[in-house]
């Protein structure tokens, strides 16, 4: 049987990990830098995620395994132009990570454009995480649970590791059907 105090001590290394997703359309207008609402909770280990604010602030420090993702409409009044949407991780109202994906004015339709950024993030206790969008025309983030989600992960990490910024950055962009 495992002793309580080894149980927790290990659990402070890996048992931190939430996973939140949008429940409404957003209207987001465009070059606002708009924080994004994931207010519904499939899950949250360690009680780290505050729903009210779409905030994640980790109890311990560590590295951190952080996705975004979300899935934007242009707007019905917006004329064919390249279409861009810049999704951010922010750390500290700072931006940690970066993710864009870009439709060309020739390709342009009213289908959705999906955009995800993940990485691995040096995180200290308490530090703030959020999601922003910036999307260059006016339209709205669509909820959907399989392409407009906010969650993170701790990996495990030694307690008392050297802070840094980003150590990885990856981004995966793709384009979907419409929903009109």
């Amino acid at each position: 049987m495992m002793d309580k105090k080894c149980s927790k001590r290990h659990c402070e290394h890996i048992c931190s990990a939430f996973r939140a997703i949008a429940e409404d359309s957003q209207s987001v207008a465009g070059f606002t830098g708009q924080k994004l609402e994931f207010p519904k909770v499939v899950f949250d280990l360690n009680n780290e995620y505050d729903r009210e604010n779409s905030v994640f602030i980790p109890k311990h420090g560590g590295v951190y395994v952080i996705t975004a993702s979300t899935l934007f409409f242009p707007g019905e009044d917006v004329a064919p132009q390249d279409f861009v949407v810049n999704l951010t991780i922010n750390v500290n109202d700072e931006v940690a990570l970066a993710g864009q994906n870009i439709l060309p004015k020739g390709l342009f339709s009213f289908d959705g454009l999906g955009t995800t950024v993940t990485g691995i993030l040096q995180l200290k206790k308490c530090d703030k995480v959020e999601v922003s969008a910036n999307p260059n025309i006016n339209g709205e983030v669509y909820p959907s649970p399989f392409f407009t989600h906010f969650e993170a992960a701790r990996v495990s990490s030694p307690r008392h590791s050297p802070h840094s910024s980003a150590e990885h950055t990856s981004l995966n962009s793709f384009q979907f059907p419409s929903r009109r």
